[in-house]
């Protein structure tokens, strides 16, 4: 047994990734361009809110790229050395690794609906609002390996009528049309429409889009803790 499958096997934590998908991809960048460190500290990405660097380093742990002990596994090293092409193919090894409680029973999302995936990340003893984190990390994570869910398969989730956060996915060649809505503390919310391939994004743009993303998971997150 290979290291990435050991730890996948043992270190994993209770619940799986749901720090924001791009957070992800922008510490892989890091890698790339500063190497691989003895230890993993998500701190490094001072852009990033609080809460969003925590979630991320208990991500790369659940996929195989961090162990227990925050020493980097194979895997996170491979990533580092990786074209984009070969990031795309470690990303679908990933998904079947750490996924295999979904995709052993719908391979490529075949067949895979809405209600399913709630009740896969629930049986997990998820709950709340981290079963839509999670199932948003895990469909943009498919959507990079070219994985979507079937074109009239709408994903809508909506918070309580205190506290309303909602993805809506379509799926689309392209990995367009994202829509992130946030309530705001005093009154009203905030929408933020993607129309672009992550994947294109370089330089200020992708440093630029990838922190708007990230501020408007931290703001949540904070929001939910202070009225939860």
């Amino acid at each position: 047994m290979d290291e990435t499958m050991s730890t996948l096997k043992t270190m994993k934590p209770i619940a799986p990734a749901y720090a924001p998908f791009p957070s992800l991809d922008r510490y892989i960048d890091y890698v790339v361009q500063n190497g691989v460190p003895e230890i993993v500290d998500t701190n490094v990405l001072t852009e990033l809110g609080e809460s969003v660097r925590a979630h991320l380093l208990t991500g790369l742990r659940y996929l195989g790229m961090v162990a227990a002990d925050r020493r980097p596994t194979e895997l996170l090293r491979r990533f580092a050395q990786a074209t984009e092409y070969e990031r795309k193919m470690l990303y679908q090894e990933v998904l079947i690794n750490s996924y295999a409680f979904i995709l052993d029973e719908f391979p490529e999302l075949r067949g895979l609906t809405h209600d399913i995936l709630v009740s896969k990340f629930e049986s997990l003893g998820i709950q709340g609002s981290t079963v839509k984190k999670c199932i948003s990390f895990f469909l943009e994570l498919s959507r990079q390996v070219g994985w979507q869910m079937e074109k009239n398969e709408k994903l809508q989730r909506t918070g309580n009528r205190e506290q309303v956060s909602k993805w809506t996915v379509t799926p689309t060649a392209r990995h367009e049309g994202e829509i992130k809505t946030i309530s705001l503390k005093s009154a009203g919310s905030l929408t933020l429409a993607l129309n672009v391939n992550l994947l294109e994004l370089r330089g200020e743009d992708r440093t630029f889009v990838f922190s708007l993303i990230d501020q408007l998971q931290d703001y949540e997150d904070k929001t939910q803790k202070a009225t939860g």
